[in-house]
C-alpha cells in the first residue's frame, strides 16, 4: 500500500489546529529526565574518565551517567513513550476527544512492565546509536586536536557507518511497537514487536523519508534557539501517527472500545 506523504502531514497540521502547545507538552515530557540526566556530567563527576583535550577544553564521559541514562530510558522513557504514541493516534483517529498532558503519566499503571518489554529494542537501539555518535565525535575531536606525529586513536568512519545503517534498520523495523502496544491492548510484547515487524515491510523507506522530510524544520529549532519545537515536536509525532494510522489494520469494534477505555 502506496503512503501519501504530502496527505499524513495535511492531516497532521489539521488535527493539530488549536492543540499545539498542548500536543507539544505532551511529547516533550519523555525527554524531560534525559535532558537533565545529560547535563550532569563533568570531569568532577562519578566514574569521570577524560579522553583527551580539544582547543584547550578537555573532553571525556561518565560511565555512571551513562548507565543511569540507559535506565531511565528503558524503565521511565519508553513507557511515557507508548502513552505519547496513544495520545496522537487518538488525535488522528478521534479528534474530538479532549486528553490532557497527564494522559502520558497513565503509563506507570496497569500494563507497564509490558510496555518495557516491548520497547526494549528500541530504547536499547536508540540508546546505543546516539551515544556512539557521541563517543566516535569526541574521539575525532580528539585525532584533528593532536599533533602531527603524537599518533591516537584509529578511527574508521566505514565502521560507525555500517553500524548507524544496521541501527536505523532496526528502528526502522520496530518503529511501530509504541503504536501497536496502545492500540492493541491484548497483545503481548513479543506480539507487538512482530506486528510492528510485519506492518513496516515495504514501508521502512517511505517512513525513513517522512523522518527526512523535516530536517529543515528541525534546523529551524536551531536557529529559533528552540522556539520553533513548539510545533515542530508535535508536527513530526502526528504525523507518525498519522502514518502508522494509515498502515494499520482498522481496529475491531472491541479493540476500540478498549482503546478508549485505556485513554
Amino acid at each position: 500500500m502506496r503512503v501519501d506523504r504530502s496527505e499524513i502531514k495535511e492531516r497532521a497540521r489539521y488535527h493539530l489546529q488549536g492543540r499545539v502547545f498542548r500536543s507539544f507538552l505532551v511529547g516533550m515530557l519523555p525527554s524531560l529526565l534525559p535532558s537533565v540526566i545529560q547535563l550532569m556530567p563533568g570531569k568532577h563527576s562519578l566514574g569521570y574518565v577524560p579522553i583527551g583535550t580539544f582547543m584547550g577544553v578537555e573532553i571525556g564521559l561518565s560511565l555512571p551517567f551513562m548507565l543511569l541514562g540507559l535506565l531511565i530510558a528503558v524503565f521511565v522513557t519508553a513507557p511515557m513513550q507508548v502513552r505519547v504514541a496513544g495520545y496522537f493516534t487518538l488525535l488522528d483517529r478521534k479528534p474530538g476527544v479532549a486528553l490532557s498532558p497527564g494522559f502520558v503519566f497513565d503509563c506507570f499503571g496497569k500494563g507497564y512492565w509490558r510496555s518495557v518489554r516491548g520497547m526494549l529494542p528500541l530504547s536499547a537501539g536508540s540508546f546505543c546509536m546516539s551515544n556512539a555518535m557521541v563517543i566516535w565525535l569526541e574521539l575525532v575531536l580528539l585525532q584533528v586536536s593532536l599533533a602531527p606525529g603524537e599518533g591516537g586513536a584509529a578511527l574508521s568512519p566505514q565502521v560507525f557507518l555500517a553500524a548507524t545503517v544496521v541501527g536505523t534498520v532496526i528502528m526502522l523495523s520496530f518503529a511501530m511497537t509504541p503504536y501497536r502496544l496502545f492500540d492493541r491492548p491484548e497483545l503481548s510484547a513479543r506480539d507487538a514487536l512482530r506486528e510492528s515487524l510485519q506492518m513496516m515491510r515495504g514501508h521502512k523507506w517511505a517512513y525513513f523519508v517522512l523522518q527526512m522530510s523535516f530536517m529543515l524544520w528541525i534546523l529551524l529549532i536551531t536557529l529559533t534557539f528552540g522556539l520553533a519545537a513548539i510545533f515542530v515536536l508535535p508536527y513530526v509525532l502526528a504525523s507518525n501517527a498519522a502514518f502508522y494510522v494509515s498502515i494499520a489494520s482498522p481496529p475491531s469494534p472491541e479493540d476500540a472500545g478498549t482503546t478508549s477505555r485505556e485513554a
